[in-house]
């Protein structure tokens, strides 16, 4: 599923102009804070392709904390990489 979601979103940054990404990542980062766990988890995602580990570590542990398992176990092997990602919060 994670392939599969990290291929869409590859897409997306090839193929769509910097407006529709904007939009698509506005629309996840709504659906995030109106606590819909598997928004949180694409935006983890998303964050992650971009290399920015410690933003894509937030989203993880918030999909997680919201009960997506998938972010669950990314969240984990992330906290691996990033000594203080357990302190990771959105919004701190």
């Amino acid at each position: 599923m994670r392939i599969l979601l990290a291929c869409v979103f590859m897409f997306i940054q090839i193929f769509a102009d910097q407006s529709d990404i904007t939009q698509e990542m506005s629309a996840l980062e709504q659906g995030c804070k109106n606590s819909v766990a598997k928004d949180c988890y694409r935006l983890g995602i998303i964050f992650e392709m971009q290399k920015n580990q410690a933003k894509a570590a937030e989203y993880y542990n918030l999909g997680c904390e919201l009960g997506n398992m998938s972010a669950c176990h990314d969240f984990a092997i992330i906290s691996l990489e990033i000594p203080d990602a357990n302190k990771s919060k959105i919004g701190d």
